[in-house]
């Protein structure tokens, strides 16, 4: 069985797509990707031996549509990297560690009178956090 068309959407950088492989027709993906987006958008090629297909991230929405509708009756798998952000403020920070259970801020009460190592944004601690969610698109 061959694999699904994927496409990859990561936090930062060009989104990747992966189509099946057709025998005899080496250039398959890369001319379909240009039937499908318009000769005008820019392809390249994912890292070597990955087989995948890179574009600028601003064709994404018109990229998942033609994989929709470019294999009909076939799950398009979607994975997409997110970065969920929390702040803390500084009256947290600067709160008695005793009250954390009372801490109505983002961080709830992990920063109670300090930053647990958290990113300083100016007087804000931030903790970034990546998470990547996997979806089954079909027509």
């Amino acid at each position: 069985m061959k694999p699904p068309p994927s496409l990859w959407v990561p936090v930062k950088g060009k989104v990747q797509v992966l189509l099946p492989y057709v025998p005899n027709k080496p250039l398959f993906g890369l001319n379909w990707l240009r039937a499908s987006l318009g000769s005008r958008v820019r392809v390249g090629r994912g890292e070597r031996g990955t087989g995948a297909l890179v574009l600028g991230r601003n064709h994404t929405d018109e990229l998942r549509a033609a994989l929709v509708a470019g294999f009909p009756g076939r799950a398009i798998t979607v994975i997409r990297d997110v970065a969920m952000q929390t702040i803390c403020a500084p009256a947290c920070q600067q709160a008695d560690p005793k009250n954390a259970l009372l801490c109505e801020c983002s961080c709830g009460g992990i920063n109670h009178g300090g930053t647990a190592g958290w990113t300083l944004r100016g007087e804000y601690a931030i903790n970034t956090q990546y998470k990547r969610v996997v979806m089954y698109v079909t027509s």
